[in-house]
């Protein structure tokens, strides 16, 4: 192990370590507690573990916490003693050490119920405590404990093409749960990242696996593979949060976009562009059957699609270049539309973004009207695309600009949240209120934005 990455693990921070004693103080519960074997040697030593524990970090309150754990679990296991050895507690190198080895002794359905608990903002730190831990926080046990105690959070991903030799890459928002996050627009001196808001690379220990393409079906979830490998598969999740492989595809694909419409999942590119007989499919959840949609020519073919979104029985695909695109289910037939806002929906107020301003739609007066107050976001704003996103009920922006003014190689992406309100009773304006911006990522100017998902884990 090297010295940096032992003064980290050394240095495991005191609020990982409240956090996590503290969700052990929550999983003390009867219920949970009764699923610990009383009397096992592996029971006595997780926790005398978790004394010596407390003991080396020093902190009275996790004492406090753990012995609240061993409380409730004495009183559902009466017969249970525990031990711990007096040499081992005293020795603070001895338990830095074995620290690792303490939680392989813990039964892995608690460690899991643990870590569930806690927000994926810790998990990259928490990854450095042990191989046991970075195990677990990548594997599927976990998102389906944290589905089924629905501690799940939506994380925003984004594809990137950095160079036309590598294949596209995904990368998740990762924010510091630390610090205090800042509005850098419009100062100088942060031209760079300052590291407390990240586009970290998928899949790694905040995001362990490549995001996928999901929808929504009455109780069911469908999903695509987003990865660089080609798949006939088509998973289906039911409330169980059970994954099963539904009827194959016609075509393998990779990365492709799908949308619903009247109980139909749509299922477009991801497949060679010369691909003219099933470059895009429909799915009959009826019939569990499979058929191609109409070829819908070669430059819809060669487009970069977004998002396919269904209403009034036409399909409308957002793509990166300069036209977006139209399928007409009844009559089977394709056409080109105007480029319109990006948009997204926040409660029940939809929201919408070009290069230059935000708008938000007045249902009464049937019209887009400008967001108040973020004359100096829009003043900033010069990049080559633009990409919303409904963040845990707040406004996400994400755009682009050049690193320096003049020739440069290199774009930083930015990212901003903004709470939208209404200030007074009777006020007929929305108010946009920055909570933080910052740069996320700097990549090489000729890189190109593919697409945006949001995902829970």
């Amino acid at each position: 192990m090297n010295r940096r990455r032992y003064a980290d693990k050394k240095s495991f921070n005191r609020r990982i370590c409240d956090s996590l004693l503290c969700e052990i103080d929550s999983f003390a519960s009867e219920e949970s507690v009764r699923r610990i074997k009383p009397g096992s040697e592996s029971d006595n030593l997780f926790l005398g573990n978790c004394i010596i524990f407390a003991e080396n970090w020093n902190r009275d309150r996790n004492v406090y916490t753990l012995l609240k754990f061993l409380k409730g679990y004495l009183v559902l296991n009466p017969n249970l003693q525990f031990y711990k050895t007096s040499s081992t507690a005293m020795n603070p190198e001895v338990t830095n050490s074995s620290l690792s080895f303490s939680f392989l002794l813990v039964p892995k359905d608690i460690i899991i119920n643990c870590l569930a608990r806690i927000s994926r903002s810790y998990y990259p730190k928490l990854s450095l405590v042990c191989k046991t831990f970075r195990s677990l926080l990548l594997s599927i046990e976990l998102r389906a404990e944290r589905y089924h105690l629905k501690t799940y959070e939506s994380v925003f991903n984004v594809c990137l093409q950095l160079s036309s030799d590598l294949p596209p890459s995904w990368f998740s928002l990762w924010i510091n749960p630390e610090q205090t996050l800042t509005n850098d627009i419009g100062k100088k001196k942060k031209k760079k990242s300052t590291g407390n808001t990240l586009l970290v690379p998928a899949p790694s220990c905040y995001l362990p696996r490549t995001p996928m393409f999901i929808v929504t079906v009455g109780s069911e979830y469908y999903a695509l593979f987003q990865n660089n490998h080609p798949s006939p598969v088509l998973l289906v999740c039911d409330k169980d949060f059970f994954w099963r492989e539904g009827p194959i595809m016609t075509v393998a694909r990779e990365r492709a976009v799908m949308g619903v419409l009247d109980g139909k999942i749509y299922v477009m590119g991801g497949c060679e562009a010369n691909e003219t007989a099933n470059w895009a499919e429909v799915f009959d959840l009826k019939s569990q059957t499979w058929e191609p949609l109409p070829d819908p020519g070669a430059e819809i073919r060669f487009s970069r699609i977004k998002t396919i979104e269904g209403f009034q029985g036409k399909l409308y695909l957002r793509c990166n270049e300069e036209k977006d695109y139209v399928y007409d289910t009844k009559q089977g037939k394709w056409d080109a539309s105007r480029k319109g806002l990006v948009k997204c929906v926040i409660g029940n107020v939809c929201y919408g973004c070009d290069k230059k301003r935000c708008f938000w739609y007045d249902q009464k007066r049937k019209e887009w009207r400008v967001i108040r107050g973020l004359a100096m976001l829009n003043g900033s704003r010069h990049g080559d695309f633009v990409e919303i996103a409904n963040y845990h009920g707040k406004l996400l922006i994400l755009w682009d600009k050049f690193e320096h003014r003049g020739h440069c190689q290199s774009k930083n992406i930015w990212c901003t949240v903004i709470a939208c309100e209404r200030r007074n009773v009777g006020d007929d304006d929305v108010w946009g209120n920055i909570e933080w911006a910052s740069v996320v990522l700097t990549v090489p100017s000729s890189y190109v934005f593919l697409r945006s998902r949001l995902s829970c884990f």
